[in-house]
């Protein structure tokens, strides 16, 4: 991946990060930095492939800035006979006995990643 000033990326483990430049000189030491911590922005440098080091992925490698996708949806909250509440789909047929006991919507942001 290449790094440019003008994207947006995260570290593999999820956390901001600003790029402050791309020319930084030798593969080393190419890509200059920070990543927000617990405690504040803390300095790094990277290669220009991103990658913390070249021993391997670590958690703060540069990676691209996932995608974000809104999830909306609607569903019933249903009693059923013995009075057992659960959630169903709103295309979901349910028997005369079941009853509907309230309809919620759902609302999510979600991250694309790994496994979605």
């Amino acid at each position: 991946m290449k790094i440019t000033m003008d994207g947006e990326y995260t570290t593999r483990s999820g956390l901001p990060v600003r790029i402050y430049a791309t020319d930084g000189g030798t593969d080393k030491n190419a890509i200059h930095g920070a990543y927000l911590h617990r405690l504040g922005w803390v300095c790094c440098t990277w290669l220009a492939s991103g990658r913390l080091d070249s021993n391997g992925l670590t958690e703060f490698d540069l990676v691209a800035k996932p995608k974000v996708r809104k999830l909306d949806s609607d569903a019933y909250v249903v009693r059923d006979t013995v009075g057992i509440l659960y959630v169903a789909g709103l295309e979901q047929v349910l028997p005369p006995s079941h009853r509907r006991v309230s309809r919620i919507r759902i609302q999510r942001d979600i991250t694309e990643g790994e496994g979605l």
